[in-house]
């Protein structure tokens, strides 16, 4: 299996644009995503309107998840302590394991 390489939007032509907590929700409920405050999200945007959207999970959710750690491994059963450890660690460096999601679409020139 290939090792996973992330490449920045950044570099190929997109500039990063920063987003409120209200556009942030907006592109989450456009893209289907139930629980808005799980994912971190980054919008890039080139010049010629497309966006892309990378969608990461969020870092309360980490923490959330890392400290609630024995109570997981036993929910989620001991004899499967290492399928945990792996899901763990893609979500803290999911650049590096691209356990993220992006979203590519237009921009709608009617949107302020």
């Amino acid at each position: 299996m290939e090792k996973f390489v992330y490449s920045s939007p950044v570099e190929d032509g997109y500039r990063e644009v920063k987003i409120t907590r209200k556009q942030k929700n907006e592109i989450l409920r456009k893209i289907n995503y139930r629980n808005p405050w799980t994912r971190d999200v980054t919008k890039y945007v080139n010049d010629d309107g497309k966006v892309l959207v990378e969608v990461f999970p969020s870092l309360i959710v980490n923490i959330l998840e890392t400290v609630l750690c024995p109570l997981a491994l036993l929910l989620h059963g001991v004899t499967n302590w290492k399928e945990w450890l792996r899901e763990r660690t893609r979500d803290w460096n999911a650049k590096k394991y691209g356990a993220y999601v992006t979203y590519t679409f237009k921009e709608d020139p009617n949107e302020a």
